[in-house]
């Protein structure tokens, strides 16, 4: 049975095409990681981008820096911990050099509803839209963000 899930699984990944070169690392990478990877990909040389309830930050592209957000708490732990309002807490990402930012939109959604501080969380999209704009989108669950003059 073992081996029955491993054989699964490798054809589930579609790792035997990538292996045998007949899919390229980057049709390898959507199959695995969906629009994650393609999010990434767009970011320039040397960024620096803080992920938005994404736990993982090891597809980041070389020489980029991707703060994953692992217990889902970038966002509120500033406002728990330090009494921050929303704004505050995007003025403190911009004053940490933090340049883009990558918002998992459906994990948040599906988050929301379990969150033990929801209306921290709630807080969220508005103060987003009054500080970032989209630079890149798959339409559904990602959508990366640079930084707009301040409100």
């Amino acid at each position: 049975l073992n081996m029955l899930d491993a054989i699964r699984e490798v054809v589930y990944d579609q790792a035997v095409p990538y292996l045998t070169a007949r899919a390229s690392l980057d049709d390898y990478m959507y199959v695995n990681t969906g629009a994650h990877y393609n999010a990434l990909s767009q970011l320039p040389p040397d960024a620096r981008v803080l992920l938005m309830w994404e736990p993982r930050g090891y597809y980041c592209p070389p020489g980029t820096t991707c703060t994953a957000d692992v217990l889902f708490d970038h966002w509120k732990l500033p406002m728990i911990n330090e009494g921050l309002t929303p704004d505050q807490v995007f003025e403190l990402y911009r004053d940490r050099g933090e340049e883009y930012l990558l918002f998992w939109r459906t994990q948040y959604d599906e988050y929301l509803p379990f969150s033990l501080y929801p209306e921290f969380d709630r807080s969220f999209p508005d103060a987003l839209d009054r500080w970032m704009t989209p630079v890149w989108t798959d339409g559904v669950r990602y959508t990366l963000y640079g930084w707009r003059d301040a409100p």
